[in-house]
């Protein structure tokens, strides 16, 4: 059980870090005057609107996941080898 805590712990820290970095140049970004989103030329050549819907909503999902599995949900423990 600790070396799932460690585990749980490293992953906080290397979740926030990652947050971190994307905050970073997504400020950098913006300075620069790039553009946060993408527009719509880039929209059509990554797939269409359905596809850039699905990986919005796969993100949100994804971030929800993460969330559950940082607060420690026991039905989580479903997924564990």
């Amino acid at each position: 059980m600790a070396s799932e805590r460690v585990f749980r712990i490293a992953f906080i820290i290397l979740l926030v870090m990652l947050l971190v970095m994307r905050a970073y140049f997504m400020v950098k970004l913006k300075r620069s005057g790039g553009r946060l989103m993408p527009d719509d030329k880039a929209v059509a050549r990554e797939g269409g609107r359905g596809f850039l819907f699905f990986r919005i909503v796969f993100f949100v999902a994804l971030l929800a996941f993460l969330g559950m599995y940082i607060a420690g949900m026991a039905w989580i423990e479903l997924f564990q080898f």
